[in-house]
């Protein structure tokens, strides 16, 4: 079949045509993003409200995409008209180098106001501030608030990290304060990494944005890409190929190679139905070659120490302990630690927990892949050995083998490379970073004779990974058993045991591991968290102590301690390790979240509720922080505000009101509506509409037994009986309303005291 024209842009989405971005633009999270972000247009072409956004991304992960959606529906008649007629769009190039101050940053605003819009007068007057270089940034800023009096600006910034280091502290300190005082303009940016120019306390633009970090595509979400891309080239073949049970196969290989990235599954598209060896390969290192400049380029913006750990991933291939790391590059562990840290926040690596120990991995595989190809010289290439091992199943190699001429030594060499990593028998090959490539038969667990300790401890691990926790319990008993002075063995044995809730023997298991290695934070850690769910709080607190002297580093520690701290009512040094906390990882939305609900209770409610929008900031969809938001707003008396945000809270899937996280949600209320209102005549007003608002999503029933458990403790002595009698009437009339809104239910009246 003749395929079709369609132009589909791996590396320009800007260039290609409005209807076929939307056409190719997947996963819900996105299509949510870009429905707020065009709502936050709205609003600001409307209202005063700036709800500047930064997108946060790596390179291919598709910003420039979303981006170019917005502009194009802002711009269509159709779609918006309203908006396009007061708001004026100015994109910046991905890459102004001519812009090194603020007033440079305003002059190239002006020169993209004045060709999106065919302004030659606006021209001529941008042109004409060359004349005059001494006041010339004063006179760009003038000119811009001129032209834009009556609209507001839509600034579209892609790799804004690159422009806040072109025009310097003081461009951005010039920049921000624009913004702030002039107050009509909103920017949308977009980075690659969170620099320090957007992270540190005391950068000007410290705070400014809200955070959207885009997520990978899921194997759903690449391949309703794939079959659009197929739709848009008229490929029937690789829309043919899509329905097959091998696609799939197919398609988990390239997940494992590319990650989550748009523009990489773009590119593989035209990849997944070749099957000869001659045609793969070809395409294959093309693409490949296209990337080496790119990721060389990122290697080279790299501090020699990250440089160095981050060769040591690509020379490992897999996933590595810090440890490992450490010994290959020559460096201390804390140190390699802190390397690690900086680049996860620029978006190179990626841990996991595994056993007792956190592992990296490169963030994007094709980085080690690129630029392994390099340096081949003649080899087998690993990639197309790895490649071709799970591409195929073994008879499908062995059959291309023996159909090989004697001169094809090229896909020779390669299908012989595969075929000796394949597994020959029944047996399940697994990698355990620790401990390498692990072979484990599954079948006739009964009885199996352990050939050594890291035999059990390897089994154990792996027994983990697949939920089966019995028997990875098995395999840690043997192992203690074989070495009673493996730290290991009995720290792992306490992760599992702590997973069944069988605290007590976890917390023997915790106790020999640090008695055989005290220096062992994560064991430490561990012990505290056993002993904080006992409600030995101050054993509880010991062990984080111990953990922090070990690992003063370690942002969770100092997060627990602080909810230990917390149940102590030791609210002032609760607040202090949450801010340890928060120093280490600006970024952990549980430790924000916790702030908050600590200067709740101190009734420091202004700085409560900044917390609590951090956290939120980082996680929107947290119903539990949106609750805590709406409780601190019906302490304040801001009804509207706790009304509202409840609503939004109660609309995430997070929201079940009978979960663990929300016990504290219906003693809240109680507490918030007896100590905030004095007119029994207002409480059947609000209590009434807050009951419709709880039936309205389904949880009336849930709060209503929340707040049964709750009211007990809150009628202290200083309630008189008339007013715990108004209290009790004003749920009871609301329930009776909302039972028969809810078909009667429980005899029609719901009974809260």
């Amino acid at each position: 079949m003749t395929k079709g024209t369609a132009f589909l842009s791996a590396f320009s989405p800007s260039v290609m045509s409005y209807q076929l971005l939307k056409d190719i633009f997947v996963q819900e999270a996105r299509h949510r993003l870009l429905d707020r972000l065009m709502q936050d247009v709205w609003e600001c072409a409307t209202s005063p409200t700036k709800r500047h956004t930064l997108i946060v991304g790596a390179r291919g992960m598709g910003k420039t995409h979303l981006v170019t959606l917005l502009y194009h529906r802002i711009r269509s008649a159709e779609e918006s008209a309203d908006i396009d007629k007061s708001v004026r769009i100015a994109w910046l190039k991905e890459e102004e180098r001519g812009v090194r101050s603020f007033g440079h940053l305003a002059r190239r605003i002006l020169e993209r106001l004045a060709a999106e819009y065919r302004d030659s007068d606006l021209k001529n007057e941008t042109d004409a501030l060359l004349n005059s270089p001494a006041d010339f940034e004063e006179r760009a800023t003038q000119l811009l608030t001129k032209w834009l009096k009556g609209y507001t600006l839509l600034l579209i910034v892609e790799n804004f990290n690159d422009l806040l280091t072109r025009i310097g502290e003081g461009g951005q300190r010039a920049f921000r304060a624009y913004l702030q005082n002039e107050q009509n303009a909103l920017v949308l940016a977009t980075t690659p990494i969170l620099t320090e120019e957007m992270s540190d306390y005391e950068s000007p633009f410290y705070g400014f944005f809200n955070v959207e970090a885009l997520e990978e595509l899921s194997l759903e979400d690449a391949a309703l890409l794939l079959a659009r891309v197929a739709k848009e080239r008229e490929d029937g073949e690789l829309s043919a190929f899509l329905k097959t049970p091998q696609s799939r196969n197919r398609l988990k290989v390239i997940e494992a190679l590319a990650g989550g990235h748009p523009r990489i599954w773009i590119l593989f598209a035209s990849v997944l139905t070749k099957d000869t060896l001659d045609e793969l390969v070809p395409l294959f290192l093309k693409m490949l070659d296209d990337l080496t400049p790119y990721y060389q380029s990122r290697l080279d913006t790299l501090s020699p120490q990250q440089a160095q750990v981050v060769e040591c991933l690509i020379e490992k291939r897999g996933a590595v302990a810090v440890s490992e790391i450490a010994r290959y590059c020559m460096m201390e562990s804390p140190s390699v630690s802190v390397q690690l840290r900086r680049l996860g926040e620029q978006g190179y690596v990626r841990n996991a927990r595994m056993g007792r120990d956190n592992y990296y991995e490169l963030r994007e595989p094709l980085m080690r892949l690129a630029l392994e190809v390099k340096e081949s010289r003649g080899k087998p290439i690993q990639l197309i050995v790895d490649f071709l091992r799970h591409w195929y199943d073994r008879s499908a190699l062995e059959e291309r083998l023996a159909s090989c001429s004697l001169e094809s030594r090229y896909e020779r060499s390669h299908i012989e490379a595969a075929l000796a990593l394949m597994p020959v028998s029944d047996s399940i090959a697994v990698y355990l970073p620790k401990f390498g490539q692990t072979r484990v038969t599954l079948e006739g667990e009964q009885g199996y004779a352990y050939s050594s300790l890291g035999d059990a401890l390897n089994r154990g691990i792996l027994f983990s990974e697949l939920g089966r926790f019995k028997e990875a319990l098995e395999s840690y008993e043997r192992a203690v058993e074989i070495d009673p002075q493996c730290a290991n063995a009995w720290y792992n044995r306490g992760v599992i045991l702590g997973g069944m809730k069988r605290y007590d023997e976890a917390l023997e298991s915790y106790d020999k591991a640090v008695e055989i290695d005290p220096q062992d934070a994560n064991a430490w850690y561990n012990r505290g968290v056993i002993l904080g769910g006992m409600k030995r709080y101050e054993e509880a607190l010991e062990s984080y102590d111990k953990a922090l002297e070990i690992d003063p580093q370690c942002a969770n520690t100092w997060n627990n301690r602080g909810g230990v701290l917390d149940d102590m009512k030791r609210y002032a040094e609760a607040l202090e390790s949450y801010d340890k906390a928060l120093e280490i990882d600006p970024r952990d939305a549980s430790a924000w979240y916790n702030r908050g609900v600590i200067l709740g209770g101190m009734k420091r409610y202004e700085e409560a509720l900044e917390s609590v929008d951090k956290a939120l900031e980082i996680d929107p969809e947290s119903a539990l922080a949106l609750s805590t938001k709406a409780e601190i707003y019906l302490m304040t008396g801001d009804w509207t505000h706790c009304l509202s945000t409840l609503d939004v809270a109660f609309s995430y899937p997070s929201s079940k009101v009978s979960s663990v996280g929300w016990k504290g949600h219906g003693r809240d209320i109680c507490r918030a509506l007896l100590e905030n209102i004095g007119s029994f005549a207002l409480w059947d007003e609000r209590i009434e509409t807050l009951a419709s608002l709880y039936n309205q999503h389904s949880v009336l029933l849930d709060v209503a037994m929340r707040m049964v458990q709750a009211i007990p403790a809150l009628f202290a002595p200083h309630i008189s009986d008339a007013v715990a009698e108004a209290w009790n009437r004003a749920w009871q009339k609301a329930g009776r309303g909302e039972g028969r809104r809810c078909g009667g239910a429980r005899s029609g009246t719901t009974q809260f005291c």
